[in-house]
Order: structure tokens, then sequence, then C-alpha cells
């Protein structure tokens, strides 16, 4: 949590010049296979996503749940901060190349819990603009993941989240509820 709060502070400057920001809340499931066994995982997320000129940027946390590892369900928590730079008009789509920082934790019963981090690098398309459907779809490292961002209804600023991602030892499918912030 002391890494999502000081990635807020480090970059609320680009927070406070953007062009379109989202928060949002969502609920993520899926699986996630380890050896030759499956289990299923549920976590719930916090986060912001914005686009300033050519640069987008995001940052989430997400704590859940890896169901009957062993008769144990396991906790985790996780964040990430993403960052990446757009080589065209971001309102319109373009690809963007960037490095995200994830880092995470599991309970481990009766032992140390277990941590971990890394940095990638990942290239994506995306479109960012406050009107109509924004998406970004990226791959990492093996990950293709995408969100897709939907207007409800009349409403401004409500939108609802739509997300897919895949791996070889996960899939997973994301649903939640975005505010889009108006400067």
């Amino acid at each position: 949590m002391k890494k999502i709060l000081l990635s807020l502070i480090l970059i609320t400057p680009l927070y406070n010049n953007a062009d379109v920001m989202y928060g949002f809340v969502g609920m993520e499931t899926g699986d996630i296979g380890v050896d030759s066994s499956e289990y299923d995982v549920t976590a719930y997320e916090l986060g912001f996503i914005a686009a300033s000129g050519n640069l987008i940027f995001s940052t989430a946390a997400a704590s859940g749940t890896v169901d009957d590892v062993l008769g144990y369900d396991l906790d985790f928590v996780g964040q990430n901060i993403d960052i990446g730079y757009a080589f065209g008009d971001i309102t319109k789509g373009t690809f963007v190349l960037g490095a995200s920082y994830i880092s995470g934790e599991i309970q481990n019963p009766g032992s140390s819990n277990i941590k971990s981090s890394d940095t990638e690098a990942f290239i994506g398309y995306s479109k960012m603009s406050g009107d109509g459907t924004d998406y970004q779809v990226s791959i990492m490292d093996g990950l293709i993941s995408a969100i897709a961002i939907l207007p409800v209804g009349n409403s401004e600023n409500l939108r609802a989240l739509i997300g897919y991602g895949s791996s070889d030892e996960s899939d997973s499918i994301s649903f939640g509820v975005v505010y889009k912030f108006n400067f």
C-alpha cells in the first residue's frame, strides 16, 4: 500500500494536468495454473487511469483470494504502476510503448508471506479521449490484456469497465464501475 501511495504522490502533477482521468472500482475473477493444478482467483480492485498529451498512466491496488490451495484459501494483495508513451493522437487511438511495475504479496500459512515484484516493458494500442468507448490493449511478457471503458446511459461521468487477461498460467475477466473526472 505504501508503494501505491508513493506512486500517487509522485504522479499527482500528471493527474492534475490530465486531458482525461478515470477512477474505477471493480472485481476480477479467473483461474491460475500452477504445475498441473488450477485454482480459482477472485480480487477486488481500486485504481486510476489518465492520459495527458502523449503520456498514459495508471495505478491500481487489488486484494483477493486464491481458493483451495492444499486445503487453504490464500489471501493476497497486489499493486501496479504503468506509464506509457503514445506515438500518435491518444484521443483517436494509437500505439503505446511503456513499462509496468507490479508487486504483490501472498499469504503463506505457517511461514513468512511470499513477496514478489517485477518491472516489465509493454506494447499496446490505446484510445483515451473521454468520449464514447475508451480502451487499452497490451502485451507484456506473454500476458495479453484488454480493458474497455463504456458509457452508461446518458451519464457524462458514469461508465462501466470490462476487462480480459490471458497468459500461459492464467485467464481472467473483470467488471467495474468507472467515474470520469472533469477538470
